[in-house]
């Protein structure tokens, strides 16, 4: 089962993109849901606490007693990715919604998100350090989300510079915290 339509990604929207731009098939094989839902629900509540960090008064939160970098991560992910988060792939949705463990979803998008993606999951990556050094109320990703996170990402990124896909080849679910 497969979802062709053109979705929107690093800041691409359909209504940006002109009849003769190249789009590039990515497909995610052996995509695992349950995983997916874990990893989505971390992704939402760390977004969530940039978004909140984001729109705090300097008299609540004082950025300066905050690492450069962790405020750097505010503004990107609490201000610009957080009114991207809007789940828009219905197929994968009603999937995880019947239950199924897998499945393989196709995306058309053009070359030029890869960059994008690529500055999110090493955004991604540096807000994790954050987590584990107990600098943020968020718990951090647990090992299967972070190489699920990196895998999907990675995907992305390698077919749209030419890649393969690759099959996720992890567990299909997440032990518990």
């Amino acid at each position: 089962m497969t979802d062709d339509r053109a979705q929107a990604a690093g800041g691409h929207s359909e209504e940006d993109l002109s009849a003769d731009t190249p789009l590039v098939v990515v497909r995610l094989l052996a995509f695992p849901l349950q995983v997916f839902s874990a990893a989505r629900l971390h992704h939402d509540e760390l977004l969530r606490e940039f978004a909140l960090l984001a729109l705090a008064s300097a008299d609540v939160v004082d950025v300066r007693s905050l690492p450069a970098r962790l405020v750097d991560l505010i503004d990107i992910l609490g201000r610009r990715y957080a009114a991207d988060t809007e789940r828009s792939d219905a197929v994968r949705d009603e999937a995880v919604e019947r239950g199924d463990v897998v499945i393989d979803l196709t995306y058309r998008l053009p070359p030029s998100v890869a960059e994008s993606v690529r500055r999110l999951n090493a955004l991604l990556d540096e807000a994790d350090e954050f987590c584990r050094s107990e600098q943020l109320l968020t718990l951090a990703a647990t090992q299967v989300e972070r190489d699920f996170r990196s895998w999907f990402l990675s995907e992305f990124e390698r077919q749209l510079n030419g890649g393969a896909p690759t099959r996720w080849a992890g567990p299909l679910s997440v032990p518990p915290r």
